[in-house]
């Protein structure tokens, strides 16, 4: 009888666990007030898509592709691509792109514009207790590679700023993962 009550006890916990994680899809926390963010998470292991559909994700090889950019495949991982395009009613030219990379946890901002506008990412992760790394910022026309080294698995958040001082958030992406 005690192991059944714990064999279903243990059945609803993952049940409410899978319906948390959903609920707190990765997703931008908040849109820049003059533009919008199109994005998408996936499964770095077999290349499917997790949350937030504005991307078509395929394998090629040991590659999964979205939009152009090379994804090494790592079981496990959960990726991220997102652009930002302001005033995307006349404009279809993206500003900023923004890139996690499960397989070697790389952090990738890109100012695709060139406008001298300059987006700053702080990336956080969990282990036990929540830590954050420094803040990585673009220059203009240029993309930052933040280089990080995580256990396979460690949840990462991603926030993103219009300024060094972090008072101007722009987007925030959660549940990924090394």
């Amino acid at each position: 009888m005690h192991k059944t009550r714990r064999i279903l006890l243990m059945a609803l916990l993952t049940l409410v666990s899978a319906i948390a994680t959903t609920l707190t899809a990765a997703a931008p926390a908040n849109a820049y007030s003059d533009g919008a963010w199109r994005w998408v998470s996936f499964n770095s292991g077999t290349c499917s898509s997790l949350y937030g559909f504005d991307y078509t994700v395929r394998s090629s090889g040991n590659y999964c592709i979205v939009d152009g950019v090379s994804y090494e495949k790592d079981p496990g991982g959960v990726a991220l691509y997102a652009t930002f395009t302001p005033n995307p009613c006349c404009n279809t030219s993206k500003a900023f792109r923004v890139e996690w990379h499960p397989n070697g946890e790389h952090l990738k901002i890109c100012d695709t514009a060139g406008d001298g506008d300059t987006i700053y990412a702080k990336l956080a992760y969990k282990s036990y207790n929540w830590y954050y790394e420094s803040l990585l910022g673009t220059s203009s026309g240029n993309c930052k590679d933040g280089n990080y080294s995580y256990i396979d698995g460690t949840e990462i958040y991603v926030n993103l700023y219009d300024n060094s001082s972090q008072s101007d958030f722009m987007a925030g992406f959660y549940n990924l993962r090394a």
